[in-house]
């Protein structure tokens, strides 16, 4: 599970990952709290590209400096 910023979500959505990913970011649920956030819920079970988490989290990194 990764956690991202509601306002950062479009960002997220244009960055290099599968479209499985992007449906996953599509259809997180946004979380409400003082500062809105949304989690990208990986199923470990399922086939996803390490990739794609690698460049999520160099995302979130990124977003968050």
């Amino acid at each position: 599970m990764i956690w991202f910023k509601e306002k950062n979500r479009t960002e997220i959505l244009n960055a290099d990952v599968s479209e499985e990913t992007r449906q996953l970011i599509r259809e997180a649920k946004e979380w409400s709290c003082k500062m809105p956030t949304f989690p990208v819920i990986f199923d470990i079970t399922m086939s996803v590209p390490i990739d794609d988490i690698r460049v999520l989290i160099d995302c979130k990194k990124r977003l968050e400096k």
